[in-house]
């Protein structure tokens, strides 16, 4: 029994499954595009698990609000037409950012795209060399995971990564290489997303020497590492800077890293709850709940949380005016 229990939270499935019938049809969304890995390479058990929840998710979604969204707007592209269709990515986006902000933040951007038509979930305890952003195309609300074990900075530069390949109607599992032409394509989109050239050559000019990549980091609010290879791919700096910024990226990335797994404590269950689920879905499940269209019994179910932890996020998302 203990080997069983141990098996079932890996596959993120009940004990009570493994004495079920086998189903009929997986019910895993298979991402088309495996990118950084062999195509006959299996699926980590961390990617599996995620792409089921959110799929799950987005069901359970459906299933409690309806398909109220429009079909996602967004047209394909190619190598030609990026600087176009990233321009219009950034008019529909503008009206749904806060009025005030100058550098949209994670959850600035994440509020933008849940608007548009886009779920966006981030993940807990799932190593980055599993996988740093995964996403699902669906004609209505199409979705993508973000690891939250990254910094924000790359969790932004993943997401218009994955927005990309939500344009192109594909998906997949994203990780760290660049490996077909796919992905350095979206790679590309992302980059022009946050870091339009025009603007870029403008902050160049301004720039004084040596501070070239971090004045287009800090202007854009992007890591340094997006801002160096932005700024190698307009032909600004040479491959050798590139990777000496990228060597002190890793490096202090993972000084970050250790720092958080020594300090003492965990964030709170709700709180990582209330950054895994989004706005969107839990919106959707909450107002639903105080509707009386579902118990607490079903809301519990819905946000995989214990009934006292949906009072304090249903009272969070008052506090902060999101309901």
């Amino acid at each position: 029994m203990n080997q069983l229990r141990s098996t079932a939270k890996r596959l993120d499935r009940t004990v009570a499954f493994f004495f079920l019938p086998p189903p009929e049809q997986v019910d895993i969304p298979r991402a088309p595009d495996f990118r950084g890995r062999d195509e006959d390479a299996e699926q980590s058990p961390g990617v599996l698990r995620e792409l089921k929840r959110a799929e799950g998710r987005r069901q359970n979604y459906l299933d409690v609000v309806g398909l109220q969204d429009a079909p996602f707007a967004l047209p394909e592209f190619t190598w030609s037409t990026i600087p176009q269709r990233t321009a219009e990515l950034r008019r529909a986006l503008a009206p749904l950012l806060p009025e005030a902000t100058h550098t949209p933040g994670l959850n600035d951007w994440i509020a933008a795209l849940e608007s548009f038509g886009v779920l966006v979930f981030q993940s807990s305890g799932v190593a980055l060399a599993e996988f740093r952003a995964v996403s699902v195309f669906h004609e209505r609300l199409p979705f993508v995971v973000l690891n939250g074990a990254d910094s924000q900075t790359a969790r932004i530069f993943s997401l218009f990564h994955e927005v990309g390949h939500l344009a192109n109607r594909t998906g997949g599992v994203c990780l760290t290489l660049e490996t077909t032409e796919q992905e350095i394509l979206c790679n590309r989109f992302s980059a022009e997303f946050l870091m339009p050239r025009d603007r870029v050559l403008s902050v160049v000019r301004r720039s004084q020497p040596g501070d070239l990549v971090g004045d287009v980091e800090r202007h854009f609010g992007v890591s340094s590492l997006a801002a160096a290879v932005r700024l190698r791919a307009l032909d600004l700096i040479s491959d050798d800077a590139l990777e000496a910024v990228r060597r002190a990226s890793d490096a202090r990335w993972a000084e970050e890293r250790r720092r958080q797994a020594d300090r003492e404590g965990f964030a709170p269950q709700w709180q990582l709850a209330y950054r895994n689920l989004g706005q969107k879905y839990m919106r959707g499940v909450l107002h639903a709940l105080e509707d009386s269209r579902i118990d607490r019994l079903d809301a519990s179910y819905l946000l995989d949380a214990r009934v006292p932890m949906v009072e304090k996020l249903l009272s969070e998302m008052d506090r902060r005016g999101e309901l």
